[in-house]
């Protein structure tokens, strides 16, 4: 009966013997040896990180896209009403300069009131079309800089977006490059949906 007797040591020891006689696929491409040394832990990341970057570049190429298509379809023309307003606002700032810019007053919106541009208006979009086009010169036209500049901004929004999310998500059981690069594809898509021509106002 003792020697019929199961030994525990001896059936754990049988059971690693089979684990180790059939190895996985991991185990056949990186060794046995290699899957729990900090080799292999290097090589996952590296992986991973070259499929995040791979789609983050994707990413941000289609929040450029989105915003290029008005354009490629119609020109460098500016739609709508307050865009018209805002590069009026931007040709002012560019040929009258900041001091006149802010207390700039316009007698020819609400009329017959007009209106105080300079104090009731958020300068940043102006500001920043004018200074790109200070910095491009002659190259390019302040009515290019205003068509393009939201789409220079939505790709730049995508990177940001995904930066606060991966600095956000320390602790989180996600990789912090995967949650940076989900809530890009997330910024993406708004951006589509909102620029889609087909969508019913």
């Amino acid at each position: 009966d003792k020697k019929t007797a199961a030994d525990p040591s001896s059936s754990s020891a049988a059971a690693a013997a089979a684990a180790t006689a059939t190895p996985g696929f991991i185990d056949k491409l990186l060794g046995p040896d290699l899957l729990d040394s900090a080799t292999s832990r290097f090589i996952m990341a590296s992986l991973w990180s070259i499929v995040a970057c791979q789609l983050l570049l994707k990413i941000i190429n289609e929040a450029y896209e989105i915003r290029m298509h008005a354009i490629r379809e119609y020109g460098m023309i500016i739609h709508e009403f307050d865009p018209w307003f805002n590069y009026r606002a931007t040709e002012y700032l560019y040929e009258h300069g900041w001091h006149a810019f802010k207390t700039w007053f316009d007698y020819k919106v609400w009329y017959p009131l007009g209106r105080p541009v300079g104090t009731t208006i958020y300068p940043g979009m102006q500001v920043t079309s004018v200074i790109i086009k200070t910095i491009l010169g002659d190259r390019m036209s302040l009515n290019d800089v205003c068509c393009l500049v939201p789409a220079w901004f939505g790709a730049a929004a995508t990177v940001f977006t995904g930066l606060m999310a991966y600095e956000a998500c320390v602790g989180t059981t996600l990789p912090k490059t995967g949650r940076g690069t989900s809530s890009d594809g997330v910024v993406t898509a708004v951006q589509q949906s909102t620029d889609d021509p087909s969508r019913p106002e």
